[in-house]
């Protein structure tokens, strides 16, 4: 339905295109005033008469995700004062993924005046200048000015306008009627910058859907979605939505229109929801000030629970594996190596937290924003753990050895039982956190959720108890070893043992490789496997001539180098092209007709779009054809420059383009080649064909 949506909509603008253009904004406005004779010292009512073509939408005082409202500037006799306007309660429109407010027809925006008790009698000169943006696949910002006289004698007389003005009252929204209105936080913010606010309405059974039209903060501390989840219960419904806040800033009131829909008739009513005192037992709004001791001795002991309850997650049991083994290796050491292997063991996994902890904090104070886990979001991260984990699966396998402390000889069990080492034992500690952070135990969320909201110094804290809870089973067997009494004794049976746990670790390599490889475009998962069989290859060399042979030799020193550099070459650069990949945006410059002109001289194609920041459809555009790989790539290829014409405040040099392509406004896309006439691209397009091929023709290279 939306291809078929999408497809009408592109062939309307093809047919649009191809019309003759009134240039100039299509929405006609007028100044209204009610009533014809007023008396001084009363107040009056003006409006602002918006009337639409069809197909064509205004905006309300908050926009929404598109577009910007109304404004009217007074130039007012002295002895008149203007109020604020009030705005009737609009319509909720989604189109193209986005929601905003918007009128559709005609609306009257009424602002009352106040008329001073000396105001002379006679008539008086009102004036305002409105400005307005319209949209309908393009949109148009419109400014004009307006005026009207005003009456004023000893008595008051109703003037021709007072039906259409009852008309607009009756569509403000009504004072708050609505008990029982509350609000309350669904959850504590698994990041700074994001959680779920619920706002509860109780609702007569007639009542079959409520919609929620926030006013918005001028703050700009926090903002809130204009998407919605509506759950339907029995007596109240309850609307979910996001709110976001980049500093840890979050709202105690949100106020707006809360409009009912009842056997299709709308009432709606201006309210205010108040936050805080609602917020579920248990849950923190967070701030970076005011951190109790409750508060902190939830944050820690959730913290401390997660960490512990991590070690049974399937992120973690290739590791627990490991540990099973070096404790059967370890059974026959003295109490105080064993002690300190587990201290070392808890001071890697330690370190690891405190280096989660600092990017953290640092993403914080950089973005607003910081989660659990952050780091595997970073597909670099993620490959040298896949490389790792498969190096550590293909050691337990036996392809080679790596010599941590004691060392050992795969192919004797009593070697298997020599010192696992100091470095050994910190080594696991740290991929024990790296191989526990993509999972979320129980507990966890809750606790790292609410220290994400405090002050660095709690988001330490609590990483330390994560970090405890994780190694706590570890360090407590390794200083009360007679507990691993029920482990068997060390013998040939290892060698198979310790063979056989290559496989969940391999398994672990596995599932990285599942979530990475897609980090890596359509074709990562494939290539990535080819590197993971050249590092095995390396691997296998390595043990079978490097460690295994008895005359040494530095021959498959340098053959794993070219194994290593050879699979680099044939999948990361050849075969994902991964720092092309990474490093390619779209690079724009600022557009004028002569930076235009000076790279067409210099025999580069060009690509414009002209744009602007409350454009819908160019945003729309812009993110589904323009700014993507195929398109980036294709520029880079025919050594295209690309520039921005912005046309969010007004400027005459673009206005004259548009005039030339026949667009009454904005979006334009246009492709140039270095010679001969440009390409007119749809003004709505829902993915790079149509650039490709613009930018396809552009670039060929006349004999």
């Amino acid at each position: 339905m939306r291809r078929l949506f999408t497809i009408l909509l592109m062939l309307s603008a093809g047919i649009v295109s191809a019309q003759d253009f009134d240039f100039g904004a299509k929405t006609k406005i007028s100044l209204l005033v009610n009533p014809a004779l007023a008396k001084s010292g009363s107040t009056v009512e003006v409006g602002i008469r918006l009337e639409m073509p069809d197909g064509w939408h205004t905006y309300w005082r908050n926009a929404g995700e598109n577009g910007t409202p109304t404004t009217i500037k007074w130039t007012l006799p002295e002895g008149i004062t203007a109020g604020e306007i009030q705005w009737p309660v609009p319509e909720k429109v989604e189109w193209l993924e986005m929601f905003t407010y918007a009128y559709h027809g005609e609306v009257l925006l009424i602002v009352p005046l106040t008329l001073s008790a000396d105001l002379p009698v006679g008539e008086h000169t009102l004036a305002a200048k409105v400005d307005w943006l319209e949209c309908e696949e393009t949109c148009i910002p419109g400014e004009t000015g307006v005026s009207a006289k005003l009456f004023v004698g000893a008595e008051t007389k109703p003037g021709p306008h007072a039906e259409l003005f009852a008309k607009s009252r009756a569509q403000w929204p009504a004072e708050n009627k609505i008990p029982k209105l509350r609000a309350q936080w669904a959850d504590s913010p698994n990041a700074v910058g994001e959680r779920t606010l619920e706002l509860i309405v109780p609702v007569d059974s007639k009542e079959n859907n409520v919609h929620f039209l926030p006013f918005g903060t001028t703050a700009k501390k926090w903002e809130i979605a204009h998407a919605t989840t509506l759950t339907k219960g029995e007596n109240e419904f309850t609307l979910s939505k996001i709110i976001t806040s980049k500093g840890g800033n979050w709202p105690t009131e949100v106020r707006g229109v809360v409009r009912f829909e009842t056997e299709g008739k709308v009432t709606s009513y201006e309210t205010a929801f108040q936050i805080g005192a609602t917020e579920p037992e248990g849950k923190s709004s967070g701030g970076a000030e005011g951190d109790s001791p409750k508060s902190i001795g939830y944050i820690l002991s959730f913290a401390f629970l997660g960490g512990l309850i991590l070690n049974i997650m399937p992120c973690v049991l290739p590791v627990i594996s490991m540990k099973i083994l070096g404790f059967v290796q370890q059974s026959n050491e003295a109490p105080g190596r064993l002690r300190n292997l587990g201290i070392t063991y808890g001071l890697g996994v330690f370190f690891s937290f405190m280096v989660l902890a600092g990017m953290m904090i640092a993403a914080k104070k950089a973005t607003g924003m910081a989660s659990w886990g952050m780091q595997m979001q970073s597909p670099v991260f993620n490959l040298v753990l896949m490389v790792v984990v498969t190096l550590v699966a293909l050691n337990l396998f036996g392809l080679f050895e790596v010599t941590l402390g004691g060392g050992s000889a795969m192919t004797k069990a009593n070697a298997l039982a020599s010192r696992e080492g100091y470095l050994g034992a910190f080594f696991n500690g740290i991929l024990a956190t790296a191989l526990a952070t993509p999972c979320t135990a129980p507990f966890l969320a809750g606790g790292m959720g609410a220290a994400l909201t405090q002050s660095n110094g709690v988001i330490i804290a609590a990483m330390t108890a994560v970090a405890a809870g994780l190694a706590f089973p570890y360090v407590l067997l390794s200083f009360k070893p007679g507990w691993l009494k029920i482990l068997p004794k060390p013998g040939d049976w290892m060698v198979q043992f310790k063979q056989i746990m290559g496989f969940p670790m391999l398994a672990a390599a596995v599932w990285i490789l599942s979530f990475t490889g897609p980090m890596f475009g359509k074709g990562g998962v494939m290539w990535l496997g080819v590197l993971l069989v050249f590092v095995g290859l390396t691997a296998w060399v390595f043990g079978e001539f490097m460690q295994r042979t008895v005359a040494k030799s530095s021959k498959p020193i340098i053959v794993c180098a070219l194994i290593l550099i050879s699979g680099y070459s044939v999948a990361l650069e050849w075969g994902l092209d991964w720092q092309q990949r990474w490093t390619q945006e779209m690079k724009w410059e600022r557009w004028s007709p002569e930076a235009v002109a000076k790279a067409r001289a210099a025999g580069h194609p060009v690509l414009v779009d002209f744009t602007a920041d409350w454009c819908l459809t160019c945003k729309f555009t812009k993110a589904a054809a323009i700014d993507v790989d195929s398109v980036i790539k294709k520029m880079a290829d025919v050594d295209g420059v690309a520039f921005i014409a912005d046309w969010t405040n007004k400027d005459q040099t673009i206005t004259k383009v548009l005039q030339k392509y026949q667009r009454a406004g904005v979006p334009l896309v246009l492709v140039y080649p270095s010679e001969g006439e440009a390409i007119v691209l749809p003004p709505v397009m829902s993915g790079p064909e149509k650039v490709l091929e613009a930018l396809g023709k552009a670039g060929k290279v006349s004999p």
